[in-house]
């Protein structure tokens, strides 16, 4: 009866299919672990698992076109001080997106399972093997949460399906991150249904990010919109959300705002500001932070508006160490301060400059 069995190959398929071990069709991959070598690189001394030459084509997680030659044991999830882990052919599956090997590997060895399993899946936007690999967590309980709680990809079922996958709070950081890297439907699902993630400084950061339907829904919900805010989205460059804190929100005192363009090199932002006829606004200093970092196109700019005097010009060039040749200063330079010499003797003394005897 035996050798019938033992002859028969979808009975030994399926009675040795409930063997401990590897089963038949992926024994190939732990084979192939075994010529995956990690490998201390020179550069900067860390620890690659570099993949041999005829081994199979395996593709960059982001880009499925470009072919790879080694990958990083944080990038695969395993330790990084191990000559030779045996998770490895699972987290190479699992980094690949092969959900049917990653089955069949834990089906045969669950002991390979690690809560870095699910960590590689939902960094590498594997999320079918992720909900999957969270199905077995009441069986397994190695599968546990190591995860810094984000996705690459903001789609609000991903991030439900991270939010069940762990348990502890999220905190502010999580929103942070998302305004950083200025992903609108994570912020704007973190927003509104973590309100644990909202910080103080939720405007400006916003602002800084240059998510405008972002900033309008804080804005809507009464945030205050601060001139800090302001600040942040000049220096970072987003005229629309400039715009709007000042026309709609009403942000300010804004008189030093187009300060911050001109020292950042705004140009699109320093002509809008000159575009709002503002009195208040220091045009004079703006002036002098643009000639001080060598911001050429703003200093045309302002002196192009009307909005600078000479004598700001000629304060702003002396103090970068130029020479004020006074046997040059005739009567008709002088005639044009003849209603009221007085700034420009001020000027003289500030910088220690003996004035001619027909200013006198």
């Amino acid at each position: 009866m035996a050798s019938v069995v033992l002859t028969s190959a979808p009975l030994t398929a399926l009675l040795f299919g409930f063997q401990f071990g590897v089963y038949e069709d992926i024994r190939c991959r732990f084979l192939e672990a075994r010529t995956v070598e990690l490998v201390t690189t020179s550069s900067n001394r860390a620890s690659v698992y570099v993949f041999p030459p005829g081994f199979r084509p395996i593709y960059d997680s982001d880009d499925p076109t470009m072919p790879i030659t080694f990958l990083s044991p944080y990038t695969l999830g395993l330790a990084r001080d191990c000559l030779r882990d045996a998770r490895l052919p699972l987290h190479l599956a699992i980094y690949e997106g092969d959900f049917s090997v990653t089955r069949r590997i834990l089906a045969c060895r669950p002991d390979l399972a690690s809560a870095e399993a699910i960590d590689v899946a939902f960094c590498h936007s594997r999320f079918e093997i992720a909900s999957y690999l969270m199905t077995l967590r009441q069986h397994l309980p190695q599968l546990g949460e190591h995860l810094f709680p984000w996705t690459p990809n903001g789609y609000d079922t991903h991030l439900e399906l991270l939010r069940a996958y762990t348990r502890k709070g999220w905190t502010d950081n999580t929103l942070r991150k998302a305004l950083l890297m200025r992903s609108l439907d994570v912020a704007t699902f973190l927003y509104s249904q973590m309100p644990e993630t909202h910080f103080a400084e939720l405007v400006n950061e916003a602002a800084c990010s240059g998510m405008l339907a972002f900033v309008q829904m804080l804005h809507r919900d009464g945030h205050t919109c601060s001139i800090d805010a302001v600040e942040q989205a000049i220096k970072s460059d987003h005229l629309d959300v400039v715009r709007f804190l000042l026309e709609e929100c009403g942000a300010g005192p804004r008189q030093y705002t187009i300060v911050v363009a001109a020292a950042y090199n705004r140009r699109d932002i320093v002509a809008y500001l000159l575009s709002l006829d503002d009195d208040s606004l220091q045009v004079q200093v703006a002036f002098a932070a643009a000639l001080r970092r060598s911001h050429v196109d703003i200093v045309e700019q302002l002196l192009a508006s009307g909005r600078v005097s000479r004598l700001s010009v000629a304060r702003c060039l002396l103090s970068h160490g130029f020479r004020l040749d006074v046997a040059s200063i005739d009567a008709n330079l002088l005639r044009t301060y003849t209603d009221d010499t007085a700034p420009l003797l001020d000027l003289f003394r500030e910088f220690g400059i003996e004035p001619p005897t027909t200013a006198m």
